[in-house]
């Protein structure tokens, strides 16, 4: 059961996490056969910046994003 729960944040909604988790399977299978590819998470993507755009910055994150 914990596998479909997905985020602590909403681990005590099983049924909004449910909803969510199908949702996000959905769009996924949509993707993959639209594009005729099989990716396991589309939404995950490589973000692309030139050096000069990124120099003197500093990033801060809390999970995966910034």
């Amino acid at each position: 059961m914990a596998g479909w729960l997905g985020h602590p944040e909403i681990s005590d909604q099983p049924l909004q996490a449910f909803v969510l988790n199908v949702a996000h399977w959905t769009f996924t299978l949509l993707i993959n056969v639209s594009l005729g590819i099989w990716l396991k998470d589309p939404f995950t993507m490589y973000k692309v910046f030139r050096r000069e755009c990124l120099r003197g910055l500093t990033f801060e994150c809390n999970r995966f994003d910034f």
